[in-house]
C-alpha cells in the first residue's frame, strides 16, 4: 500500500493574537509585545490564574516591555532595556515585577522576587464591563508619567511609570546662555504649560521678543500671543492686552478668518 506524506493545507490563527504597541512618552518610547488569551467562557481570576500565584500576565511568549530611556517605577529605577512582565493577581491588589528579559514561556523555576528589577504593589479595580481578552496598554499619558494598564475579565490595574522627560527639560532651560529665540520661546512655554516660576517665564519671553528684533526681523505674532497668555497668568491684565494686541496686529496679515486670529481673538475676549 503507498503511503503518502500529510501535507496541511489549511492554516489557522493562534487562539491567543499577538499585539505589538509602540507609544511615545515625552522623549522616552515604550515598545509592549504581548500576545492576548481569550475568556472562552472560563473564570480567570481565582479559576484559571489562582489568586497569590505567579502569572506570566498573557499567553505563548512571556510579555516584554521595553524603554528606550531610564523610567521609573515605585522605588525602582529601570535603565533604558526590555523588561518581562510578570504579575501575582489577587483579590484586593496585584503585585507586578519587571523581570531580567529571558525570551522565555511561561514563569522560569528559579523565579525570584530578588531577581526583579522592580516590583509594585497595586489595586485592583472591578469593572462593570468585562474585557473577553487580556488587554494591556499604556493610559493618562502626559510628558511625565503614564499608567501600564492592564485589563482581564472584570479587573483593572494601573502601574504608575514616572519618566525623566522634565529632568532632561530643565536641565537645558536651566543651562540656557546666549541661546536662540526659539530655545527661549520654548522655556517660557514649558513654564507656563507646566505652572513653572511665571517670573521667569516672563523674562525668557521677552528674551525670545529681543532677540527676534535683532536684524533677522519682526517677532512673529505668537510669540507675542504667549507673552500675553503669562502676563494673564500672572494676572497683569493690562499688559497682557498691549500683547495681545500685538499678537493680533501681526496675524492679521494672514487673513481675518485664519485659525489664529481666532485664537488670539478669543484670548483678547477673556481679557476685555
Amino acid at each position: 500500500m503507498l503511503s503518502l506524506p500529510l501535507c496541511a493545507q489549511i492554516r489557522t490563527p493562534p487562539l491567543s493574537q499577538k499585539q505589538k504597541i509602540v507609544q511615545n512618552v515625552g522623549f522616552t518610547e515604550v515598545t509592549i509585545e504581548y500576545c492576548r488569551p481569550l475568556m472562552r467562557g472560563r473564570e480567570i481570576f481565582g479559576g484559571l490564574e489562582k489568586h497569590g500565584e505567579i502569572w506570566r500576565t498573557g499567553a505563548n511568549r512571556n510579555t516584554q516591555v521595553s524603554f528606550s530611556k531610564e523610567v521609573r517605577i515605585g522605588d525602582s529605577t529601570l535603565s533604558a532595556d526590555t523588561y518581562t512582565l510578570f504579575t501575582r493577581p489577587d483579590k484586593a491588589e496585584w503585585t507586578v515585577y519587571f523581570y531580567p528579559y529571558d525570551n522565555g514561556y511561561g514563569v522560569p523555576e528559579d523565579f525570584s522576587e530578588d531577581k526583579a528589577k522592580a516590583v509594585i504593589k497595586v489595586p485592583v479595580v472591578e469593572l462593570n464591563h468585562t474585557f473577553q481578552n487580556l488587554t494591556i496598554n499604556l493610559e493618562n499619558i502626559t510628558e511625565n508619567k503614564a499608567e501600564l494598564s492592564i485589563l482581564w475579565e472584570r479587573s483593572y490595574i494601573a502601574v504608575p511609570i514616572n519618566f525623566t522627560t522634565e529632568t532632561e527639560i530643565m536641565g537645558k532651560v536651566e543651562n540656557l546662555v546666549n541661546s536662540h529665540s526659539g530655545d527661549y520661546y520654548m522655556a517660557a512655554k514649558y513654564y507656563l504649560n507646566n505652572d513653572k516660576d511665571l517670573e521667569k517665564a516672563k523674562v525668557f519671553i521677552q528674551k525670545s521678543i529681543d532677540l527676534r528684533n535683532e536684524p533677522e526681523g519682526t517677532p512673529d505674532f505668537w510669540i507675542y500671543q504667549l507673552q500675553a497668555e503669562i502676563l494673564l497668568a500672572n494676572n497683569e491684565k493690562a499688559d497682557a492686552i498691549k500683547s495681545a494686541k500685538k499678537a493680533m496686529k501681526m496675524a492679521k496679515s494672514r487673513g481675518p478668518d485664519d485659525y489664529y486670529v481666532k485664537q488670539i481673538q478669543a484670548l483678547l475676549d477673556t481679557l476685555n
